[in-house]
Protein backbone atom coordinates (compact mmCIF):
# COMPACT_ATOMS: atom_id res chain seq x y z
CA UNK A 1 0.00 0.00 0.00
CA UNK A 2 1.13 3.53 -0.71
CA UNK A 3 -0.26 6.82 0.58
CA UNK A 4 0.03 10.53 -0.19
CA UNK A 5 -0.96 12.77 2.70
CA UNK A 6 -0.37 16.20 4.12
CA UNK A 7 -1.88 19.49 5.22
CA UNK A 8 -2.83 22.73 3.56
CA UNK A 9 -2.21 25.90 5.59
CA UNK A 10 -2.66 29.60 4.95
CA UNK A 11 0.16 32.18 5.01
CA UNK A 12 -0.17 32.44 8.80
CA UNK A 13 0.15 28.69 9.27
CA UNK A 14 -3.54 28.10 10.01
CA UNK A 15 -5.19 24.98 8.52
CA UNK A 16 -7.33 25.53 5.41
CA UNK A 17 -10.27 23.23 4.64
CA UNK A 18 -12.06 22.58 1.37
CA UNK A 19 -9.23 22.19 -1.18
CA UNK A 20 -8.62 19.13 -3.33
CA UNK A 21 -5.20 17.62 -4.03
CA UNK A 22 -4.61 15.75 -7.28
CA UNK A 23 -1.98 13.06 -7.86
CA UNK A 24 -1.02 11.88 -11.34
CA UNK A 25 1.21 9.00 -12.37
CA UNK A 26 1.24 8.38 -16.12
CA UNK A 27 -2.39 7.90 -17.14
CA UNK A 28 -3.62 7.36 -13.57
CA UNK A 29 -5.15 10.44 -11.93
CA UNK A 30 -6.46 10.42 -8.36
CA UNK A 31 -7.85 13.12 -6.09
CA UNK A 32 -8.21 13.55 -2.36
CA UNK A 33 -11.29 14.45 -0.38
CA UNK A 34 -11.39 18.20 0.24
CA UNK A 35 -8.84 19.10 2.91
CA UNK A 36 -10.27 18.70 6.40
CA UNK A 37 -13.34 16.82 5.13
CA UNK A 38 -13.85 13.06 5.04
CA UNK A 39 -16.53 12.41 2.40
CA UNK A 40 -16.45 8.67 3.11
CA UNK A 41 -17.21 9.06 6.83
CA UNK A 42 -18.60 12.57 7.46
CA UNK A 43 -18.97 11.84 11.18
CA UNK A 44 -15.16 11.33 11.35
CA UNK A 45 -13.64 14.51 9.87
CA UNK A 46 -9.95 14.76 9.14
CA UNK A 47 -7.76 17.04 11.19
CA UNK A 48 -8.28 20.65 9.95
CA UNK A 49 -6.40 21.21 6.68
CA UNK A 50 -5.45 17.53 6.32
CA UNK A 51 -5.97 15.34 3.24
CA UNK A 52 -4.88 11.88 2.19
CA UNK A 53 -5.03 9.50 -0.72
CA UNK A 54 -4.50 5.76 -0.32
CA UNK A 55 -3.13 4.12 -3.43
CA UNK A 56 -4.20 0.49 -3.44
CA UNK A 57 -6.31 -1.92 -5.47
CA UNK A 58 -7.63 -1.64 -8.11
CA UNK A 59 -4.48 0.25 -9.18
CA UNK A 60 -2.05 -1.91 -11.10
CA UNK A 61 1.32 -2.21 -9.30
CA UNK A 62 2.96 -1.64 -12.70
CA UNK A 63 1.35 1.82 -12.86
CA UNK A 64 3.60 3.13 -10.10
CA UNK A 65 5.92 5.91 -11.19
CA UNK A 66 6.90 9.36 -9.96
CA UNK A 67 3.61 10.90 -8.77
CA UNK A 68 2.97 14.55 -9.59
CA UNK A 69 1.02 16.11 -6.72
CA UNK A 70 -0.71 19.52 -6.73
CA UNK A 71 -3.56 21.46 -5.16
CA UNK A 72 -6.27 22.04 -7.77
CA UNK A 73 -9.23 24.33 -8.16
CA UNK A 74 -12.34 22.14 -8.11
CA UNK A 75 -15.80 22.11 -6.60
CA UNK A 76 -16.14 18.31 -6.48
CA UNK A 77 -14.17 15.08 -6.69
CA UNK A 78 -14.75 14.52 -10.42
CA UNK A 79 -13.46 18.01 -11.27
CA UNK A 80 -10.45 17.42 -9.02
CA UNK A 81 -9.57 14.20 -10.95
CA UNK A 82 -9.58 16.02 -14.29
CA UNK A 83 -5.97 16.37 -15.53
CA UNK A 84 -6.94 19.80 -16.88
CA UNK A 85 -8.05 21.12 -13.48
CA UNK A 86 -6.39 24.51 -12.82
CA UNK A 87 -3.40 24.36 -10.46
CA UNK A 88 -3.42 26.37 -7.27
CA UNK A 89 0.07 25.27 -6.26
CA UNK A 90 3.36 24.26 -7.78
CA UNK A 91 3.76 20.56 -8.58
CA UNK A 92 5.39 18.40 -5.93
CA UNK A 93 6.75 14.92 -6.59
CA UNK A 94 6.37 11.66 -4.69
CA UNK A 95 8.36 8.52 -5.41
CA UNK A 96 6.36 5.63 -3.99
CA UNK A 97 6.97 1.90 -3.92
CA UNK A 98 4.22 -0.69 -4.31
CA UNK A 99 6.14 -3.51 -2.64
CA UNK A 100 6.38 -1.93 0.81
CA UNK A 101 4.46 0.52 2.97
CA UNK A 102 5.28 3.81 1.29
CA UNK A 103 4.06 7.23 2.44
CA UNK A 104 4.74 10.62 0.88
CA UNK A 105 3.99 13.80 2.85
CA UNK A 106 3.12 16.80 0.70
CA UNK A 107 2.32 19.91 2.72
CA UNK A 108 1.18 23.14 1.10
CA UNK A 109 1.27 26.80 2.13
CA UNK A 110 -1.70 28.61 0.57
CA UNK A 111 -0.48 31.63 -1.41
CA UNK A 112 -3.13 31.74 -4.12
Amino acid sequence: MAQIRGKIRDRNGQPVNGYFVQARCGGTVLASNPSGINLYAPDKPYEPGAYDMILSSPLDPNSMCRWEVRVVQASNYEEAKNPGAPSLSPVGYCDLSWDEMSICFANWRKNW
